[in-house]
């Protein structure tokens, strides 16, 4: 048997990991606005005008 043995993972739990992330301008976004995504801070103000909505479950 092995004496040694090296182990390598790798984590893909990414919904845990992005817990762990503090600030955009510690992490910031690779490709902000490139292709069919829109920058960052326009979609952070969009979302804020609907946080205070009630959600409508018929959707589900």
């Amino acid at each position: 048997r092995y004496l040694f043995q090296k182990f390598v993972a790798i984590d893909a739990n990414f919904r845990l990991r992005n817990k762990h992330v503090s600030s955009q301008a510690k992490n910031p976004t690779l490709g902000d606005g490139f292709a069919y995504f829109v920058p960052y801070n326009d979609y952070i103000e969009w979302v804020k005008r609907f946080v205070d909505q009630a959600e409508v479950k018929g959707l589900l």
